[in-house]
């Protein structure tokens, strides 16, 4: 994943690639998303986001449905919310 990055980034020197944890595990006895932290905060050429993008229902269901979690109805998840918008303004603050 790295390496084709930084291919990518030889090709394109005005690309910007990011990476973030998707599906990360919120529960406290979980290390599994530690254990991805570790492994992709190394990547010389995909650098890290701090936003963690939550393992939720609500993300499976926008998937379902064709929507974002923004756009579900009924009750909104708020936690899924905040975690997608916060990963935008990362994103768009980091180009």
């Amino acid at each position: 994943m790295d390496e084709i990055a930084g291919k990518a980034l030889q090709l394109n020197d005005s690309l910007v690639a990011l990476a973030f944890l998707n599906k990360a595990y919120t529960g406290p006895r979980i290390d599994l998303t530690e254990d991805a932290y570790f492994f992709v905060r190394d990547l010389k050429n995909l650098p890290l986001c701090k936003t963690k993008v939550g393992y939720r229902v609500s993300f499976r269901k926008s998937v379902l449905t064709g929507r974002g979690v923004t756009e579900l109805p009924g009750k909104k998840d708020l936690k899924a919310i905040s975690e997608i918008k916060q990963l935008s303004r990362e994103i768009f603050d980091y180009a």
